[in-house]
């Protein structure tokens, strides 16, 4: 599955540039992305809940979503979600 596969990518967001570098590093189009941060500032673990409340409307029946939630140190994970 590539970045083609997923409808959203849905990122936790600490800083505008924590998000660049984050998407620079792994190749993510901007265009796959829920930028949240400018406005909200980072709201911890709400923040990937928020992104998928602003895009839930576009999203078709089988849309792929991937959740990345990122933490301090080298923690990651992520989630693959499908709209039933």
């Amino acid at each position: 599955m590539d970045w083609d596969g997923f409808a959203k990518v849905l990122v936790h967001q600490v800083t505008v540039p924590y998000l660049e570098r984050f998407a620079e590093l792994t190749g993510v189009p901007a265009g796959k992305l829920v930028v949240t941060v400018p406005e909200l500032g980072n709201v911890a673990s709400a923040g990937i809940g928020i992104q998928l409340d602003r895009v839930f409307g576009e999203l078709a029946p089988g849309d792929r979503v991937l959740f990345v939630g990122l933490g301090g140190g080298i923690s990651i994970m992520t989630m693959v979600w499908e709209k039933s």
